[in-house]
């Protein structure tokens, strides 16, 4: 089973396929820039192969992935670049524009069951994929966030933190925060952290994205395809997937 998802706005005005590729990027590059990984010219970047990209979307052809991405680029969505340490090796490299970043960031997103009627050549997404037919309430989260804010141990400003606590979960799932919370609180207890270099709440769930660098490898890739998260590594290893 594969979980993709898509900003509606989005495909209704670029198409499915553009949604569906500027979500993905958008998640790879605010992964690496969690990690402070592959940042060139003033971008985090994403890097891919079309064998990478057609084993996690087998739903589209290459040449709908090509288009996909030709069309992201035109309309100054996304950027190319080449960032490759050897000369042979032509891996394109991704990065969001300030226009992609401000429309990724603009909408909630949806989960999606089937292609959107406006992309005619987009083929059925798989229908294990839920679709929610309401934009998501605030109130959707707050039994989250408690669960959330109760076990946070470097608790800071409980109005805004809840903000962004709100916007992440529209965005990654509020199971996903969740997640990396305990990973957090995991790493806390191994290492001993003392309470003045433990994040503040604020950022944890804020723009800078904190608890994207403690997700475990299953959780970072659960979204896109439901492999076994060993499995997934190997096989982008193996095919020059993202990073």
């Amino acid at each position: 089973m594969m979980i993709h998802t898509f900003d509606s706005e989005i495909a209704e005005k670029y198409g499915v396929n553009c949604a569906i590729l500027l979500q993905f990027i958008f998640f790879w590059c605010e992964k690496n820039k969690a990690n402070g990984k592959h940042f060139y010219d003033g971008h985090y970047w994403t890097y891919n192969s079309r064998k990478a990209l057609q084993s996690l979307f087998p739903y589209l052809s290459e040449r709908q992935i090509r288009t996909g991405l030709e069309k992201l680029t035109e309309n100054s969505l996304i950027i190319k670049g080449d960032y490759n340490k050897k000369g042979f090796d032509k891996t394109n490299w991704y990065a969001l524009t300030e226009l992609g970043y401000s429309i990724v960031q603009k909408s909630p997103i949806e989960w999606v069951k089937k292609s959107n009627a406006l992309d005619t050549d987009v083929q059925p997404i798989p229908v294990n994929i839920q679709l929610l037919n309401k934009k998501i309430n605030k109130k959707d989260f707050e039994n989250e966030f408690e669960d959330f804010w109760n076990r946070y141990p470097n608790k800071f400003n409980k109005p805004q933190t809840y903000k962004n606590f709100v916007k992440t979960a529209k965005s990654y799932g509020a199971e996903t925060v969740l997640r990396a919370l305990n990973n957090y609180l995991e790493e806390i207890k191994q290492k001993n952290t003392a309470k003045e270099y433990i994040t503040r709440s604020t950022n944890f769930v804020g723009q800078k994205a904190v608890f994207l660098g403690y997700l475990e490898s299953e959780t970072k890739t659960e979204k896109f395809h439901n492999l076994d998260s060993d499995d997934l590594i190997k096989k982008l290893k193996q095919e020059g997937g993202f990073e």
